[in-house]
């Protein structure tokens, strides 16, 4: 494949990570790819890291995961998109390689890849990662999970499906959904991967989990209403077996 990629790279205040992301970026054997830097407000020295490299830069003011990934596509030209958090560094040369030979399979509409751990990750993100992130590759066409911190998808389906700009996290979750409904794939790619500092529930944040968990919900992610009926029934079969 030689389409253009556009990478959207969001970043706040990611001066101790993006000279390593990008460096990594621009050393990938796929070379057709513009870089669009999506940055909310950074006061430390990320922007001047970025002026570095061949960059587009545009700002967000007030950040939301769904609506600074859309800015970002929207001053973008590629055709596919790649999402990589500014504190994610692709593993070796073959990262966005690895990515797009997905999409030599017609009904797929989004990739993403593989998170490994730092050596300076805590160890509850560690297990986090380590779980999460297996070595086999998937193909996914009931599961809607998807994440953006380091991911691919066809401009297409994002046309169809923009992300959700008014939630604090799962956008990227949301529009899986969409994409297994519509039909179409979702692959987890191990072989794309990426140094990521902390999980994906990020050190266990209470705030961040219960938002996750209420969203779920209202999303209808986790769907599985239990009747009161069958809330007294289970109750009096333990009850017999004496638990």
């Amino acid at each position: 494949m030689t389409e253009l990629v556009s990478i959207i790279v969001r970043t706040k205040n990611e001066g101790k990570w993006l000279k390593d992301c990008l460096t990594a970026v621009s050393k990938q054997t796929y070379k057709n790819f513009e870089i669009i830097i999506v940055d909310n407000d950074s006061t430390d020295n990320t922007l001047e890291i970025a002026r570095q490299f061949k960059v587009k830069i545009v700002g967000i003011k007030k950040y939301m995961p769904g609506k600074s990934l859309n800015k970002g596509i929207r001053n973008s030209s590629g055709e596919i998109i790649t999402a990589l958090s500014g504190h994610c560094i692709p593993t070796n040369e073959y990262w966005l390689a690895n990515l797009i030979r997905n999409f030599r399979d017609k009904n797929v509409m989004g990739v993403y890849g593989r998170q490994e751990p730092l050596p300076s990750t805590s160890d509850i993100d560690k297990c986090d990662l380590i779980y999460t992130f297996r070595l086999e590759r998937i193909i996914q066409v009931k599961d809607p999970f998807f994440y953006n911190a380091n991911s691919m998808f066809r401009r297409s389906m994002w046309e169809q499906t923009p992300f959700n700009e008014s939630i604090l996290s799962i956008e990227d979750w949301l529009w899986g959904m969409a994409v297994i409904k519509s039909g179409f794939k979702l692959i987890y790619e191990p072989e794309a991967s990426v140094y990521h500092y902390h999980g994906i529930h990020q050190n266990r944040d209470n705030v961040r989990r219960n938002n996750i968990i209420k969203l779920f919900g209202e999303t209808g992610i986790i769907n599985n209403k239990v009747s009161e009926k069958e809330l007294k029934e289970w109750k009096l079969n333990a009850e017999k077996a004496g638990t």
